[in-house]
C-alpha cells in the first residue's frame, strides 16, 4: 500500500514540472492550472482504488471536467484565476465532507465505547 502510494505520487510530482515545463515551451503559459489539476484530479482514480475511498473518483473525475471546462469556456486571460478558483472550491469541498464523515464516525466509536 505505502509503495503504491509513493509511487502514485512520485509520477504526480514528476508529471507537474514536466507539464510546466513543456507548456512553456509552447508559450501556452495560460493552460498551466487546468493542465495541474487534471494531473490531481487524474492521480485521484488510483488513490480511491488503493484506499477504498470513492470521493476520490468524485473529486478527481470533478477536477478534470472542470479543467477541461474552464479551458474550453473560458477566455484565455481568465483560464489561470478562475480555474484555480474553481479547481480550489472542488478540493475545499471534497476536504469538507471527507471531515464531516471523520467527525460522525468519530463519535459514533465514542458512542459506542461509552
Amino acid at each position: 500500500m505505502n509503495r503504491t502510494f509513493n509511487r502514485v505520487n512520485t509520477i504526480q510530482w514528476i508529471a507537474i514540472p514536466v507539464a510546466i515545463v513543456f507548456l512553456n515551451i509552447f508559450h501556452r503559459a495560460d493552460l498551466i492550472v487546468p493542465a495541474i489539476a487534471t494531473i490531481v484530479g487524474v492521480h485521484l482514480f488510483p488513490l480511491a482504488r488503493l484506499f477504498r475511498y470513492s470521493l476520490h473518483y468524485v473529486t478527481g473525475a470533478s477536477l478534470v471536467v472542470w479543467s477541461a471546462a474552464s479551458v474550453f469556456l473560458l477566455r484565455r486571460e481568465s483560464i489561470a484565476s478562475i480555474g484555480a478558483l474553481g479547481t480550489a472550491a472542488i478540493l475545499l469541498l471534497s476536504a469538507v465532507y471527507t471531515l464531516a464523515i471523520a467527525v460522525r464516525a468519530s463519535r459514533r466509536i465514542a458512542v459506542s465505547a461509552k
